[in-house]
């Protein structure tokens, strides 16, 4: 498992084989986005939970390596 930042997160990808993704459907202020590269790799679930009582809506996304 891996949690950190950007750099953390690229230098960590090259080892990696699945990823479990939380996509929050919302923008903060100071918010910081990851982009993680979608070539070579498929999406093979998505869980969308829809926004209620002052959270908003977001997604668990698995990605795994082709």
């Amino acid at each position: 498992m891996v949690i950190g930042g950007a750099d953390i997160f690229a230098a960590s990808l090259p080892q990696a084989a699945r990823i479990y993704l939380t996509e929050i459907h919302h923008d903060y202020p100071g918010d910081v986005r990851v982009d993680l590269p979608r070539d070579g790799w498929r999406e093979v679930s998505r869980e969308d939970i829809a926004a209620a009582e002052g959270t908003p809506a977001y997604s668990f996304v698995t990605l795994e390596k082709r």
